[in-house]
């Protein structure tokens, strides 16, 4: 069968997010060799999860097109689904560490919603499509057949249990965690400032991908709308990795450019400057200036 264009605009536009998601995996990996910091080391594997996601996706839609409801399609599914959910747990990890700041209880209970139960869930709806079970109640057959593709979704209960978990559990806390901390002026430098606001709008990004995410995956859509949702959604995704990598590494060309345009004029503008995130002891500590300062 053919492949229609409109599924290698899916596949395209997947391929390229997982490329770009790839690079900056190995950026936070080779800055994790020179520093040993672990929200390096989380992040890296955030980035490289989502890469892997979108990498499965532009292949089981390629399958989809051309031999839809096989058993790689349904293996390719749920490892779709378990992936993203595995991406923002990573996410979640690094935030708990250095942003949210989660006691033993709360990350227990949050841990155990995001991989417990939606374990639990991802389980069973892989038991039903592998084995064929006759009617699955976790998972329904989407059929386009103007877009040459047959593919399968969770239902809309499922996606909400499970997008959910991604968005109250992580994004939503982040966001407000590092808007609050910023209207209550609690940085010390400017530079702090400028990137947790780095962070943010990463955050943001990512945030509105995902709610793509969910309206792409509700039945009855246009083909028109998917289509700008799903390419605004892979935009956003490498925005948001793009965002926070900043934010996190502040690499000497940002320094550089805070530095030189308004805030510390007694520095030179070739100085690295030490970032606070250095482990979560640090976070919204000041950043010391140093005769000599390694680089983030």
């Amino acid at each position: 069968m053919a492949i229609s264009g409109f599924v290698i605009l899916m596949i395209s536009v997947s391929a390229v997010v997982a490329v770009g998601s790839l690079i900056f995996s190995f950026i936070m990996i080779w800055n994790f060799s020179k520093k040993k910091t672990m929200g390096t080391a989380l992040l890296a594997f955030f980035y490289g999860a989502i890469a892997i996601y979108h990498i499965i996706h532009s292949i089981m839609m390629s399958i989809a097109a051309q031999n839809p409801f096989s058993l790689m399609h349904k293996i390719l599914f749920i490892s779709y689904v378990a992936t993203l959910l595995l991406s923002y747990f990573y996410l979640y990890v690094f935030a708990c560490r250095h942003i949210l700041r989660d006691n033993d209880l709360v990350k227990s209970a949050i841990t155990i919603v995001m991989l417990a139960v939606n374990a639990v869930i991802i389980g069973i709806m892989g038991y039903e499509l592998i084995m064929d079970v006759p009617s699955p109640i976790l998972s329904v057959i989407s059929l386009k057949p103007d877009w040459g593709i047959s593919h399968y979704i969770p239902v809309p209960l499922v996606l909400i249990i499970l997008y959910l978990t991604c968005v109250l559990f992580v994004e939503l806390r982040i966001i407000f965690r590092l808007s609050l901390t910023l209207a209550k002026k609690e940085t010390e430098t400017e530079i702090q400032r400028k990137g947790l606001q780095y962070i943010l709008f990463g955050i943001l990004s990512l945030f509105a991908s995902v709610l793509f995410t969910i309206l792409i995956s509700l039945p009855n859509i246009s083909n028109t709308l998917f289509s700008i949702l799903y390419v605004l959604r892979g935009i956003l995704t490498l925005l948001g990795l793009l965002l926070s990598y900043i934010g996190w590494i502040l690499p000497k060309w940002f320094v550089r450019r805070v530095t030189k345009a308004e805030i510390v004029p007694n520095i030179a503008i070739d100085t690295e400057i030490e970032t606070p995130y250095t482990s979560s002891e640090t976070f919204n500590k000041p950043v010391e200036k140093k005769d000599e300062i390694n680089e983030m």
